[in-house]
């Protein structure tokens, strides 16, 4: 005789079964997600809006989002019994192997650190980078968003930037220079 596999009563005696984990679950995205967004509001509240900071929130913000969902990943995992120990353990190895195979990953991350706290450019700034002129749209972990006047938007990739011409910049020091020589202002 073939068995019923939708069996009404053992599917609600199993349903029951798994409500505490569910629970748990919902109440740990819920606190993870309410502790994320209190610092994103505190760091959003804090800082002066300029474009250096905008950066740098917008980083932050990247940050605290793939924070947030790998902390709930596994704080879930844990409430339905996975032993999350030997699942951060084994992530751990496998960071390793997928690191080794990844380096193009690895240096655009490492240079996109370097361009926001080394201050190369900021978002809103007029930079040709590779010979690509426009407005920076977002610098991010991995790479970098600029418009040109026409409206064409290249994301480059941040290992692969190699001469920044920063616009902005170079009009700032032409008007301190101007100012000085001059002595328009004593």
């Amino acid at each position: 005789m073939k068995e019923n596999i939708w069996d009404v009563n053992q599917t609600l005696v199993s349903l029951k079964s798994h409500v505490p984990t569910l629970i748990n679950s919902l109440i740990y995205i819920v606190l993870v997600y309410a502790v994320c967004r209190i610092i994103r509001i505190i760091f959003n509240a804090r800082m002066k809006k300029n474009n250096r900071t905008k950066t740098i929130l917008a980083l932050f913000d990247g940050f605290v989002r793939y924070a947030c969902a790998i902390t709930i990943i596994i704080l879930v995992l844990r409430a339905c019994g996975v032993n999350t120990a030997a699942l951060i353990a084994s992530v751990g190895v496998l960071t390793l192997v997928v690191g080794l195979g990844a380096q193009p990953l690895i240096a655009d991350i490492i240079a996109g650190i370097f361009i926001i706290f080394e201050n190369e450019y900021n978002v809103g700034e007029i930079v040709t980078i590779n010979d690509f002129r426009g407005t920076v749209l977002e610098i991010g972990i991995r790479s970098t968003k600029l418009i040109d006047a026409a409206g064409n938007i290249k994301i480059i990739n941040n290992n692969i930037i190699r001469t920044v011409i920063n616009i902005i910049y170079f009009v700032i020091v032409f008007i301190q220079f101007f100012i000085r020589s001059f002595n328009i202002i004593s």
